[in-house]
């Protein structure tokens, strides 16, 4: 089974996105 490039980007773009949205609530709060 081939790995799909297109779901190792969203993967990482999520968790990306959730470590931003941690650090801002974290520098508002």
């Amino acid at each position: 089974m081939e790995e799909d490039p297109v779901s190792r980007v969203l993967f990482v773009y999520v968790a990306v996105d959730c470590l931003w949205i941690q650090m801002n609530l974290r520098h508002i709060g």
